[in-house]
């Protein structure tokens, strides 16, 4: 048993030192950490320079930070891009440091789909080279453009393949292998990239995504990608996907419909047939020929609003209407019903003092929970415009405050700004905003610097606490179980002279177990006294040598 707990004990310091210094680095690593808005070149390149550190918790937190970039980082990483050119890397060194990286994976095949990216940490803890280092960097920035999805990322992408073109040759396809679809974009820009070998790729890939004409690559893709695809064929000016893309200007998503319009803008007068066009098809409407293509697309775009906000404005008017008359509970379901059918109406603002009177009526009636509700609809509608609810915050916190003091409402809600009592959740979002029923909640997804670390540490501290103490419950238990039997037991004359005699009913005929047991010089005593306890029994169990 000392063995075992000498042996424990300094597993459990070792593995409390383990935690110290994790949590050492991590508050280090944190102090570090940067944040969106103070996200400079000056921080990639320190990032890019601890990939060759020493110590090798280091390296492996400046290789996750550096593939885990966000968007709002983007223009540093095209900064750092723009520098990197001064530190070339030859086309064979690189493809050698790339294939280097492949194998540590285990793959031994160029054209093998894996992501090199997992085997970088371990060419790194033998091979920390400037060639090694710098591949590392730019395996780990594509990453990140490679995981933000949008357009200018993809942009980005391009420049990095297109530092040391034959470096990436296998990477490239891999690339695509990876994102699928979600790459078009970038591969719509690379077709007209200056690099040869990008054009190539652009071809390739392309192809194999099955996208031969400009209405296959919006094709089985979702909506941000396909406004996406829109800008990048503006951008390249593809004239052959106007056609397309006009078909796509009063689209019902607004991210698709918005896109598409800014596409066309950025046609500029090349797109004018095309919008005479839709206004003929799609307006049943022949456009003035003395018109530009400003003005074309101006009196398209009305009409196909006008059109598509139509019934949405009959029901908004309807729940005016209703209000006017003093009908609160049909103004809030016609308000609804509104938002859930066009929830980006330009009329919205029009429902705040709507919602406000609703809260009010449902505050004077205690039912505080629905007052909010509406208090909160009345806050998102009414915009960021000045003065235009001056009351609203100060009504919604005399609610909130109302329910705070409520007796168990905390328990009963836990944080009651992401989770509102009473909420529809069939409550449609207000466009601009998260969620219409509420404020935006706390993003809870990203866990703390060695967060993880510390929760593994403190459950094999419970293993091993559960390893000493497993041993001790058998022989308490034996302890106790011997102790009753002595004591049933009378150790001297004196001891037994004090008993009650010895009936008929006390002789009972010896078992199997009893013969078994050591020979003793009394025979078998009568019940111990009801009071010996059992709590009596373990203390001395306890101080029992």
């Amino acid at each position: 048993m000392g063995a075992r707990f000498t042996i424990s004990s300094a597993i459990l310091a070792a593995f409390a030192g383990a935690m110290g210094l994790a949590s050492a680095r991590g508050q280090d690593f944190a102090a570090r950490n940067f944040t969106v808005r103070d996200f400079t070149v000056r921080d990639i390149e320190a990032l890019a320079a601890r990939l060759r550190a020493d110590d090798e918790e280091d390296r492996r937190a400046a290789f996750t930070q550096l593939s885990s970039l966000p968007p709002k980082a983007l223009p540093a990483i095209r900064k750092r891009i723009d520098y990197t050119r001064l530190q070339p890397i030859p086309e064979e060194d690189g493809y050698d440091a790339l294939r280097a990286f492949r194998h540590e994976t285990g793959s031994r095949r160029a054209d093998d789909r894996v992501d090199i990216a997992a085997g970088v940490l371990g060419v790194l803890k033998q091979r920390r080279t400037k060639i090694f280092g710098r591949s590392a960097e730019r395996v780990a920035l594509l990453r990140s453009l490679e995981s933000m999805g949008i357009l200018e990322a993809q942009r980005a992408m391009l420049d990095v393949l297109a530092l040391t073109p034959s470096m990436w040759r296998w990477e490239r396809k891999r690339i695509v292998w990876r994102t699928g679809r979600a790459m078009l974009p970038g591969l719509i820009l690379a077709s007209k990239y200056p690099s040869r070998s990008i054009q190539r790729w652009s071809t390739w890939g392309l192809r194999s995504l099955s996208v031969g004409e400009p209405i296959d690559a919006m094709q089985d893709v979702s909506n941000d990608t396909l406004a996406h695809v829109f800008a990048a064929y503006a951008r390249v000016r593809d004239f052959d996907a106007m056609p397309v893309v006009v078909s796509f200007v009063d689209h019902p998503e607004s991210i698709v419909r918005a896109a598409a319009r800014d596409a066309m803008r950025n046609y500029g007068r090349h797109g004018i047939w095309q919008l005479r066009l839709a206004m003929e098809h799609k307006l049943d409407r022949t456009a003035d020929e003395r018109w530009g293509w400003k003005r074309t697309m101006k009196a398209l775009y009305a009409g196909l609003d006008a059109k598509q906000w139509a019934v949405p404005n009959t029901i908004l008017d309807e729940g005016l209407t209703a209000q006017a008359q003093g009908n609160l509970k049909k103004m809030a379901r016609l308000f609804d019903q509104t938002l859930r059918q066009a929830p980006a109406l330009p009329r919205r603002a029009e429902m705040t003092a709507g919602y406000v009177a609703l809260g009010d009526q449902h505050a004077e009636a205690r039912r505080y929970a629905s007052a909010r509700l509406a208090y909160w609809r009345a806050q998102h509608l009414h915009g960021d415009a000045p003065n235009s609810a001056p009351d609203l915050e100060s009504k919604l916190d005399a609610v909130e405050q109302r329910l705070r003091a409520q007796p168990g409402f905390l328990e009963r809600q836990g944080d009651y700004r992401v989770a509102p009592d009473g909420v529809d959740s069939s409550a449609p979002a207000v466009a601009g905003k998260p969620d219409a029923r509420g404020p935006e909640g706390i993003d809870e997804s990203r866990l703390a610097p060695g967060a993880i670390l510390r929760t593994a540490v403190a459950t094999l501290s419970l293993l091993v606490g559960l390893y000493l103490l497993v041993p001790w419950f058998p022989m308490m238990f034996r302890r106790i179980t011997q102790h009753a039997t002595a004591s049933k037991i009378p150790r001297s004359t004196s001891e037994a002279s004090i008993l009650p005699p010895a009936t008929s009913h006390d002789v009972r005929e010896p078992s199997v177990e009893r013969d078994t047991m050591p020979a003793t010089n009394c025979g078998e005593a009568p019940t111990q006294p009801a009071t010996q306890t059992l709590a009596h029994l373990v203390e001395h169990a306890l101080t029992r040598p």
